[in-house]
């Protein structure tokens, strides 16, 4: 074994599960922090589905009387032996890797133990005098004096888990310290999802009686937990180490349902804060529809998560008030229409508004915008023009019918420069006559409209 397990583990990171430990800091272990890098291992090998190698021995078969099921069995085993014995000696000193280059991971794990590994009883004194004369310093958050008092004996606390976290890394390494939950949740939700996974955060795990279930059952129980546990290493993997240590022995979907008891802002802050900017938020001049349109429907996605339900008009009314003052007349030809407006309709309409105020805006001369909505086409009267009858007294060219000069055509719109149209002196228009109104009261003329007779 010594010439087969040793080829390139001493220093290499050529493993898949590698990536995990890239992500949250490569431990070499020297003989002094022997905890740490266990645990390490541990998430590492979890993950990979290979953890029972450190706890169960590799006993050797029979190849002439075992059956093919124990020989493939024992392949199996010492395959991934090999692997997790490439891991943990990459992550030695070079004079511990000469010391265990001939051990399986069973044995390996065992000598390391009596070695190196802390006494139980010692731990937990010592884990128990540090609860006892914890105290909380003036200014320090309850929320960290709350952390320390659950964090027990537990070995998790250098976690890592994923090959997913090439997405992980790709979005930036994000560790979740008490103080950024919202931010780390968001990268946890977006890892989980991407590896069909995510809903091990929302659904809890129920045991199975594996005597009166069936099979289907059986199945889709030991899938979740197989992918609880992936979960579970990606959550610890980006973790302080004291945030580890409390959640080392949870499923996901109670470790997150704890994390948003303890750091998620609550749901009734959120909501008012998101409901506020949704209503405050306007659309600028020049800016585009269809930015402003996925800024508001960010806000709706967001208070969807709450499990806060969203009338669909109602969003539509708040979309429609925050719009600039150009688009008035789409507001108002909105109002107007009888019919049934969806989100997604009203989204196309705002585009057509949009284009319809831009081409408005190129045109040469000034041209009024044609209603977005077609509102009420067929159904109204046109008003009639006003009738000439009562201008036959006059031609186009200031004269009357029977060809005396009738005056200016143009009035003037200052009453010192206009001519009476009834007496023909300056100074006054027709309306304010006083010989005009005089004649009407003494009933010697009717007083003239302008506009159409009523018949």
């Amino acid at each position: 074994m010594s010439t087969k397990n040793n080829n390139n583990a001493s220093g290499s990171n050529s493993s898949g599960s590698f990536s995990l430990m890239n992500l949250c800091g490569r431990v070499i272990f020297d003989g002094t922090n022997f905890n740490d890098w266990i645990c390490k291992i541990r998430m590492v090998t979890r993950y990979e589905d290979k953890e029972y190698v450190l706890d169960k021995e590799l006993k050797e078969v029979n190849v002439n009387t075992a059956t093919p099921e124990e020989v493939a069995a024992f392949e199996a085993h010492e395959h991934d032996a090999t692997k997790v014995h490439c891991i943990m000696l990459a992550t030695m000193t070079a004079e511990l890797q000469k010391s265990y280059e001939d051990f399986y991971p069973y044995e390996m794990h065992l000598d390391l133990l009596d070695r190196y590994h802390q006494s139980v009883r010692k731990e937990r004194y010592g884990i128990i005098t540090s609860m006892i004369t914890t105290k909380m310093r003036d200014g320090e958050s309850v929320t960290l004096l709350f952390q320390m008092s659950t964090t027990t004996n537990n070995n998790a606390s250098g976690s890592n888990s994923s090959g997913s976290f090439s997405l992980m890394n790709l979005c930036g390494r994000l560790i979740f310290d008490g103080t950024n939950f919202n931010d780390w949740i968001c990268k946890i939700r977006m890892v989980t999802r991407y590896e069909d996974k995510e809903y091990v955060l929302d659904k809890e795990l129920k045991e199975v009686n594996v005597n009166t279930a069936t099979p289907e059952e059986v199945a889709a129980f030991e899938a979740h937990e197989h992918d609880a546990t992936k979960v579970h290493c990606i959550m610890l993997a980006t973790m302080t180490a004291e945030l580890q240590k409390s959640y080392e022995d949870f499923y996901p979907y109670e470790m997150h349902l704890d994390l948003l008891d303890r750091y998620h802002q609550s749901a009734r802050k959120e909501r008012y804060g998101i409901i506020t900017s949704m209503i405050t938020t306007k659309m600028r001049d020049g800016e585009s529809v269809t930015a402003h349109l996925q800024k508001m429907q960010r806000y709706v996605d967001r208070l969807l998560k709450l499990n806060i339900n969203f009338d669909e008009e109602l969003v539509i009314d708040i979309i429609l008030h925050s719009l600039p003052p150009c688009y008035n007349q789409f507001r108002m030809t909105y109002h107007m229409n009888k019919e049934e407006v969806t989100l997604r309709k009203l989204q196309g309409l705002l585009r057509t508004a949009e284009s319809n105020l831009k081409d408005k805006s190129v045109a040469s001369t000034p041209t009024v915008a044609a209603p977005v909505l077609a509102i009420g086409q067929g159904k109204g009267k046109k008003r009639k023009a006003p009738s000439k009858s009562h201008h036959k007294g006059k031609s186009q060219d200031g004269t009357s019918s029977s060809g005396t000069k009738a005056g200016p055509t143009a009035p003037s719109s200052n009453p010192k420069d206009a001519e009476c149209y009834y007496c023909h002196e300056k100074g006054h228009w027709k309306r304010n006559c006083p010989k005009y109104l005089q004649d009407i009261k003494d009933g010697r003329i009717k007083p003239s409209y302008a506009g159409p007779k009523k018949k």
